[in-house]
């Protein structure tokens, strides 16, 4: 885990070190000391294709930006409305722009997308309540 949060960091270097911490404790959330590699991708996918679609880098998705990540994920291009309901359904706080941590947040959650399928995988829903000591979804 040392090594690889020393990797990390380097890496993330444009990231606020209150996000940093938080994807390092996500990544080791059984507090091992060490990440397999479902763990990884459980977390880092979703942190990856946040990255690559933020395009001015301010860690916040724009509608614009937000039809981009779910093209990506849905390899086809969405439509106005998808875009602005699913830009509604993860601004928690209604700023108009999804943050990283919402966007991780709402992949966390349980629930039902889109078609029928679950948001993401459970293990990341896990890792997320065990870090959200006060248990009010944040």
């Amino acid at each position: 885990m040392r090594e690889l949060r020393q990797e990390l960091k380097g890496t993330l270097s444009k990231i606020k070190p209150e996000l940093t911490s938080k994807l390092f404790m996500l990544l080791d959330c059984q507090d091992k000391g060490a990440v397999s590699e479902v763990e990884y991708f459980n977390v880092m996918r979703p942190w990856a294709s946040f990255s690559a679609t933020d395009i001015n880098n301010d860690n916040e998705l724009d509608s614009a930006e937000l039809k981009t990540l779910i093209w990506l994920v849905d390899n086809r291009e969405p439509t106005e409305a998808r875009v602005q309901r699913d830009l509604q359904l993860i601004d928690a706080d209604l700023s108009g722009t999804i943050d990283r941590l919402e966007y991780i947040q709402y992949l966390a959650t349980p629930g039902v997308g889109e078609g029928g399928r679950a948001h993401f995988d459970s293990s990341l829903k896990h890792q997320f309540d065990q870090f959200d000591e006060d248990k009010d979804g944040l």
